[in-house]
Order: C-alpha cells, then sequence, then structure tokens
C-alpha cells in the first residue's frame, strides 16, 4: 500500500489525483478484510486460514508490481490483495490476546509498538528493493515476506496445540 500511488504515477502515468480511486478501493478492501479477519478469528482454522490467506496476498502484491497487467487489472488486483493482507490482522490480535493472559494490557501496547515499527521496517526495506530493482523488487519482497509470515504461521499451527485452540 505504501508505494502504490507512485506505482501508479510511475509506471501507468497517473497524476496524483487520479489515484485517488485506486487508493479508495485498496481502503475499502482493507475494510471488509478486517471484517473477514474478525468472522475467522473464532474458528478452529483460523491459523490455517491467516497462513492461506498471507500467501495469497503476497502472491498478488508480487504480481501487481511485476506483471505488467492492464491498470483495472492491477487496481482490482490491488482491491483483493488489500483484503487479503489485511485479514491476518483481527486474527492475531485475538490469539494474542488469548495468550497473554493476565496481562493483556502489555501484549496489547506492545502489538501496537510492533505495528508501527514494522512499518517503518517495512517501508525501508520496500525503498531499498525499490532502489535495487524498480516495483517488480517491491512486489518480490512483499512476496517473499508474505511467504515468511505463512510459513511462520504454518509452522507454529503444526507445533502449538496451545495455539490451534479455537
Amino acid at each position: 500500500m505504501t508505494y502504490f500511488a507512485a506505482f501508479l504515477v510511475q509506471d501507468y502515468g497517473f497524476n496524483e489525483g487520479a489515484t485517488s480511486l485506486p487508493l479508495v478501493l485498496i481502503g475499502t478492501g482493507a475494510f471488509f478484510g478486517s471484517i473477514l479477519g474478525g468472522l475467522i478469528a473464532g474458528r478452529t482454522y483460523r491459523l490455517l486460514g491467516v497462513a492461506i490467506v498471507s500467501l495469497g496476498g503476497g502472491l498478488a502484491v508480487g504480481a501487481i508490481f511485476s506483471l505488467g497487467a492492464p491498470i483495472w487489472v492491477v487496481v482490482a488486483s490491488s482491491l483483493v490483495a488489500s483484503v487479503l493482507l489485511t485479514v491476518p490482522m483481527p486474527v492475531l490480535m485475538i490469539l494474542m490476546l488469548e495468550l497473554a493472559g493476565p496481562s493483556r494490557a502489555t501484549a496489547s501496547g506492545m502489538f501496537g509498538a510492533s505495528n508501527q515499527l514494522e512499518s517503518v521496517i517495512g517501508a525501508s526495506i520496500g525503498g531499498v528493493m525499490l532502489s535495487i530493482g524498480d516495483f517488480a523488487a517491491v512486489g518480490l519482497f512483499g512476496l517473499v515476506a508474505s511467504a515468511l509470515s505463512a510459513l511462520m504461521i504454518r509452522f507454529k499451527l503444526q507445533k502449538s496445540t496451545e495455539l490451534r485452540k479455537g
């Protein structure tokens, strides 16, 4: 999401004002992704679902920045990616609160702080990738990060009975 407007300007010739509709669609996707995440947060398959949607979101991001598809295919794919990449947030918040026990307030604060740190680090790495290999490298970074996330979640799913309870 951080680089999408710049991507539209550079690769598709949009002016800043023309990026507003695609950005609204991405924001709408994030809204619905959060709602969907809330719906699956209490399910027994929640971590498997998060792993699958994370991987799907990463694949979408990789494709968006790498394939040079027609603009409305890119915008539609970005909408799908924003839905998929926001599903994990409510699921992981609920999981964190369940595991925190009496330290829920501390865990919530640490979760918020780590999200801010992740935004800074992710955007910084994305900037490095952009300088190395244009937007295709940013897409590859998104794909790799999502795949690693999906693998970590899947590994936890297999190894921890505490995380599997719904």
